[in-house]
């Protein structure tokens, strides 16, 4: 597993140097996420300006504790033995010099004296038996408390923060957390430290008001709740640092992941001193997790089309002798079903930028911010989140444009200027290797909205490939400065009228991008069914009531 660190990235830095911001903000994407959490229009955005200003005022200021931290290394394992992986990590923690090591077993536990013994005892996921167990032994004893899936670069370095400080742990990724959370992975704490006693106090009383959850449960939403609390309480002890987001958790999940999938090489920052890995041997999928079918082919455009009962009936009332517009549904329907059969036969002669756009909104929901961190994480795609104030100098003439077509307007206008893909917040990105397939195909993509939702053929406008300086797209942008018509109306019939294109084109049905529509959700979730995705499936919308009110820009 030598693809985890380069060690020539590593040097021997002081801690004391590093500049809390940039190890805040470790990347772009980083970067976009506390954008969105600190925009002056979010109800909240004081919150974690004051709560970051906190943050960086303690990192910053004399460290000195009056009590220091024992030179003893703990680590937590329940049931069988660790694997291989896990224990040439815990390896880098039992040679420290200077430090004990303690590993921590079922049988060990069992005879320690936890004040929350009935909630260990009752909790069936080995995660938050963990979790309980890590904060009690650190209470009682001090030391280090590191997850088994953690790796130690910088012996020096921990001993430095043992001699000095009375409380220590790291901040998570930002793109990973979606907002401040403070990892309870690798924590150093001097015995019976007041913080260590909150979090253990109030685990009884929380316990039963959060989600099921280990993460929120006892995990580092729990955690961070505690911490957070107690420091704009004033109530921390001299020597109490958090640190900036490289100290510990220089990469995400997503990065180790794709490191390990490809055998290579994790850049870790100079001043990292343990870097947490992301195991998860305690993770279980959740029950609500959306199933997704079990045949892997994509299928007939028609079968695509109508491939759920609802769609089915509506694709009949559209052909239907006596619907008043089927010869045009008939003839826009051969022109898609003749460029989607296309796709997989003629030759690419065209290439869509890999660069993902979204635009900032202030209906950002947390479950929002998890569905644009799918889009940020992409391999091989760059990342803009652009903010209103860059949009209206970008785009001459947006603030003359109505309310409710703004959105649209400004997305057309930046695929025409700079291309890539547009996704808008309320899709998660469920297949990047399609849309790195697709934008190496075709000079334009989307798909059409739910035939049910629709009453027609409509393309959505919300989400969309193309090539800088589309045709389609000025003629859609014409549309909707001179006609007044809706960014879906502007972007199909622009699309329809177009003759002879010379870049590839398709729009997928609406299986790929839109698999339900409001109605099929709203009757899953009374029925308290698990819906099952298609296999083609490539993104997926939620509907929120945060987007019922559109962004004014």
């Amino acid at each position: 597993m030598e693809w985890f660190q380069d060690e020539k990235m590593v040097s021997k830095e002081s801690w004391a140097d590093i500049d809390f911001e940039r190890s805040l903000l470790r990347h772009q994407r980083d970067l976009s996420i506390y954008r969105v959490l600190t925009s002056k229009e979010r109800p909240a955005s004081g919150e974690i300006r004051e709560l970051v200003s906190l943050l960086k005022r303690l990192f910053t200021e004399e460290r000195k504790a009056a009590e220091p931290i024992p030179k003893k290394i703990h680590q937590i394992w329940l049931g069988h033995n660790p694997p291989e992986d896990y224990k040439k990590w815990m390896e880098s923690w039992k040679r420290l010099p200077g430090f004990t090591y303690h590993l921590w077993t079922d049988a060990d536990i069992a005879t320690f004296p936890l004040q929350n013994r009935a909630l260990y005892e009752a909790a069936d996921n080995p995660g938050a038996k963990s979790d309980i167990a890590r904060y009690e032994i650190l209470y009682r004893e001090g030391g280090i408390y590191t997850d088994a899936d953690t790796e130690c670069f910088h012996p020096d370095k921990l001993t430095a923060l043992c001699e000095n400080l009375s409380f220590f742990a790291g901040i998570e990724p930002l793109c990973q957390a979606l907002g401040i959370w403070i990892g309870n992975s690798i924590i150093g704490a001097q015995p019976l430290s007041p913080i260590m006693k909150r979090v253990v106090d109030a685990l009884p009383a929380d316990y039963p008001k959060q989600a099921k959850s280990p993460v929120y449960v006892t995990g580092p939403a729990y955690f961070s709740h505690q911490i957070k609390a107690m420091l704009r309480e004033g109530g921390t002890p001299a020597g109490t640092v958090i640190f900036p987001t490289t100290v510990f958790y220089p990469h995400t999940k997503n990065e180790v992941l794709t490191a390990a999938k490809e055998q290579g090489v994790l850049q870790t920052p100079p001043e990292t001193i343990c870097a947490h890995y992301y195991g998860k041997s305690w993770h279980k999928m959740s029950i609500n997790t959306l199933k997704r079918a079990s045949n892997p082919s994509y299928p007939s455009f028609e079968k695509a089309l109508q491939h759920s009962k609802r769609e089915r009936e509506a694709y009949k009332f559209l052909a239907h002798p006596l619907h008043r517009e089927k010869e045009k549904h008939a003839e826009r329907l051969t022109k898609l079903q003749d460029l989607y059969h296309r796709l997989g036969k003629a030759q690419a002669s065209s290439s869509i930028p890999k660069i993902i756009h979204q635009i900032e909104s202030v209906s950002f929901t947390p479950s929002a911010l998890s569905y644009i961190a799918s889009w940020m994480g992409m391999k091989g795609f760059s990342y803009r989140l652009w903010s209103k104030e860059e949009l209206f100098a970008e785009i001459p003439g947006l603030r003359d444009i109505p309310n409710e077509k703004k959105m649209d307007f400004a997305k057309f206008s930046l695929l025409l200027r700079y291309g890539g893909i547009y996704a808008e917040a309320n899709l998660f990105c469920y297949d990047e290797v399609f849309f790195d397939e697709i934008t190496n195909r075709v000079g334009f993509f989307a798909g059409l909205e739910p035939l049910a939702e629709a009453k027609g053929l409509v393309i959505s406008p919300l989400l969309i490939g193309a090539e800088s300086g589309l045709p389609l797209l000025e003629l859609a942008l014409k549309r909707m400065k001179t006609e007044g018509v809706t960014g879906s109306k502007a972007l199909s019939e622009a699309f329809f009228d177009e003759k002879d294109a010379r870049y590839e084109r398709v729009v997928f049905p609406p299986s790929f991008f839109y698999p339900f529509d409001r109605v099929d959700l709203e009757h899953l979730a009374r029925a308290n069914n698990t819906p099952t995705i298609p296999p083609e499936c490539a993104a997926l919308r939620a509907y929120y009531p945060a987007y019922k009110k559109r962004v004014i820009l």
